[in-house]
């Protein structure tokens, strides 16, 4: 569960691990926890999801409406093809990341990107295909 927490109280932001770990406990899931210090002020965002089997990351952009990306997925060293918008391209770096960190499998990424930088906002496993 996503909660805002005052990282500067050292007694919330134990309570909210704990809550966390407990939840995922219960289902017999992950234990990661993710922590956003600040928010992004982003001049792209949405959320992207990844599969193991797929070479695609299917991205939904959200702004004025939605709009549906599939990004080429990034292996190895591969470089991010420099037609693309300089936000995607971060994007596609990330997700490589996100690969790399948290492992194969299905990921639902939130994302923001600030002109500089694409921030994850937040994560999560997905038991289903990524949309088409």
């Amino acid at each position: 569960p996503r909660r805002l927490i005052d990282a500067n109280q050292p007694d919330e932001l134990a309570q909210a691990l704990v809550a966390a770990w407990n939840a995922a406990a219960q289902r017999d899931a992950r234990r990661d926890v993710f922590l956003v210090e600040d928010i992004v002020a982003a001049e792209q965002r949405g959320r992207a999801h990844t599969h193991d089997e797929s070479a695609i990351d299917y991205v939904k952009l959200y702004g004025d409406g939605e709009t549906n990306l599939a990004l080429p997925a990034l292996s190895g060293w591969r470089k991010p093809d420099a037609a693309l918008p300089p936000y995607q391209r971060r994007l596609q770096m990330l997700l490589r990341g996100v690969r790399y960190t948290f492992g194969p499998g299905r990921w639902a990424v939130d994302w923001a990107d600030d002109g500089k930088v694409c921030h994850i906002t937040r994560i999560a496993p997905v038991a289903s295909s990524p949309p088409a």
